[in-house]
């Protein structure tokens, strides 16, 4: 099943500790995970609030900018 649950899961999976790319990137020293999503993508907005990302709006590229701090 690929419902809204799925995703929740497959999200949290790399984030909260799973077998992750977070660690991966924690363990390489990289600083932070970012990514970009259209603002009509609210359910990926929430998502990545849920688990840790913040969220800013980019009006000069129409998308929505996420980010989350690794180091620190």
């Amino acid at each position: 099943d690929e419902g809204p649950q799925s995703g929740d899961q497959d999200l949290r999976q790399h984030v909260d500790g799973g077998p992750a790319d977070v660690d991966v990137a924690r363990r390489e020293g990289l600083d932070a995970l970012t990514g970009d999503t259209l603002p009509a993508n609210r359910p990926m907005i929430g998502l990545a609030r849920k688990v840790g990302f913040t969220a800013e709006d980019d009006r000069d590229e129409g998308t929505v900018k996420l980010y989350l701090a690794l180091q620190g």
